[in-house]
């Protein structure tokens, strides 16, 4: 019974340790991206690293440290040329490799809905599944 137990606690220490390893990674999200676009700001700090586990989940459980640099949603459905997209910029920072840049611009349903809350909610998780996604593909 004693090595069944001891046999099961080490078991439990290894897997334990590997999911504390895949637990690290860090976000900082620029300034200037918290006071433009608060609401995206909070859907990333709490949802970006759970989606980059999701999608390294088996491929790569070390640190990784995440810098938002610059995030935008379209505000009004108009039909310019200019932010017809919504957009994030970012760099992922494996340990002793080069940051990777990643840079997406998302089109979208440009139906009212889109620009209400629920609307906005599900431009954020778009932005940031992809963005998880890219992060996965370059890891």
């Amino acid at each position: 019974m004693r090595i069944a137990f001891l046999a099961l606690s080490l078991w439990l220490s290894a897997f334990l340790s590997g999911e504390a390893q895949a637990q690290r990674i860090t976000l900082d999200v620029a300034p200037s991206v918290a006071r433009s676009e608060p609401q995206l700001t909070s859907y990333l700090r709490s949802n970006l690293p759970v989606e980059i586990r999701k999608t390294l989940a088996g491929k790569y459980k070390g640190p990784l440290r995440v810098r938002i640099n610059d995030a935008k949603f379209m505000q009004h459905p108009g039909f310019g040329i200019i932010d017809r997209a919504d957009y994030l910029d970012g760099v992922v920072i494996v340990p002793n490799r080069a940051p990777i840049p990643i840079r997406l611009t998302l089109p979208f349903d440009r139906s009212l809905v889109m620009f209400s809350a629920q609307g906005e909610t599900v431009r954020a998780q778009n932005l940031t599944s992809v963005f998880a996604q890219w992060v996965a593909k370059y890891i």
